[in-house]
């Protein structure tokens, strides 16, 4: 991935996009990171934990995403 990121063309955008959801007294959250031509390098999804909000849901999302991209650079 990180050889992928480093070689893409200026000229291309690279994207995170997240959601989450509250539901049934769950959390959960997704994330997919890649280009805007649609190009995907990594996606995840997953269970959040702490007081059930759709803020809370949709906040796991972002850090997850946020987190993986922090270790892969």
């Amino acid at each position: 991935i990180l050889h992928r990121v480093s070689t893409c063309d200026t000229g291309q955008d690279l994207i995170l996009v997240s959601d989450g959801s509250h539901r049934d007294q769950t959390i959960t959250f997704g994330w997919t990171f890649g280009t805007a031509d649609g190009t995907i390098y990594a996606e995840h999804s997953g269970a959040g934990y702490g007081t059930l909000s759709s803020h809370r849901a949709e906040a796991w999302g972002m850090l997850s995403g946020t987190v993986f991209l922090h270790h892969v650079l």
